[in-house]
């Protein structure tokens, strides 16, 4: 099985051998920022950078970003237990272009690195745009031959974090996990985004949950979708309690544990 160690090493190399500058994690507590208690998102050690007020260290960089959800506008703690992919603490991989690539370079870039680094099927990705962002929908059958029927429009691929500042439509991929799960397309990408293009004013950042492409790879992937907690949790979740109680990683008290644990 692959590991998440392997996978952020995966990462980091396909975005390092592309001319990305490999940027280490930033302190989860942000130095130079008075909005946040915590980073939540990959984007904030170069938040600076987006605004202007600082010059990137290279045109285009990448980094596994460790984050925390607990509170405020990013909020995933009530939902620890309830799905299979919500943490409050986690890391984002995420590829950065400083007025260097746009859409079209971070969808070839996602596109290799999913099917091709990662090796998923192609047939069974699924794309997601915003309803007025014809572009992505040209883009992603050009680029990556996906056809009319695996593309789906949703007003929730816009990207803000308030009122003002930068924003924009966005791009998903998402894993389809087939037809035996009931209640369409949709229904079958219940885990969440393999990966996000975020693009709007002037910026643009390509972000992955590890812990949702590590439960995607081809070898670590079965229908039940425990992958995921299996992989990261069940170290935790036997000091919860024995195996042999019978409680799935998905029963919400066994993950919450697990989560608090790690």
């Amino acid at each position: 099985m692959t590991s998440l160690n392997d996978l952020r090493k995966q990462f980091l190399d396909y975005f390092g051998t592309r001319q990305h500058a490999v940027i280490p994690s930033a302190p989860l507590v942000p130095q130079n920022d008075p909005t946040l208690l915590f980073v939540n998102a990959g984007m904030v050690p170069f938040k600076n950078i987006f605004t202007g007020a600082e010059t990137p260290p290279a045109p285009r960089a990448v980094s596994a970003q460790k984050c925390v959800r607990a509170g405020g506008k990013h909020n995933d703690l009530d939902n620890v237990g309830y799905t299979g992919r919500h943490q409050t603490f986690f890391e984002m991989l995420g590829n950065f272009s400083f007025g260097d690539y746009f859409k079209e370079g971070a969808i070839e870039l996602a596109w290799e690195f999913v099917t091709r680094d990662l090796g998923l099927d192609k047939t069974r990705l699924m794309i997601s745009v915003h309803p007025s962002d014809e572009d992505a929908v040209g883009m992603w059958k050009r680029i990556a031959g996906v056809p009319d029927e695996r593309i789906v429009r949703l007003e929730e691929n816009f990207w803000a974090m308030g009122d003002t500042g930068p924003c924009g439509t966005n791009t998903e991929i998402f894993y389809d996990h087939g037809p035996e799960i009931e209640g369409g397309p949709l229904a079958r990408v219940r885990d969440g985004d393999l990966i996000r293009v975020d693009a709007g004013g002037g910026r643009l950042d390509v972000h992955v949950d590890p812990a949702v492409l590590l439960a995607r790879a081809p070898a670590a992937a079965p229908p039940s979708g425990a992958t995921l907690g299996r992989a990261l949790f069940e170290p935790m979740r036997r000091l919860v309690g024995p195996a042999d109680r019978g409680a799935s990683i998905f029963t919400p008290s066994v993950p919450e544990l697990a989560e608090a644990l790690r």
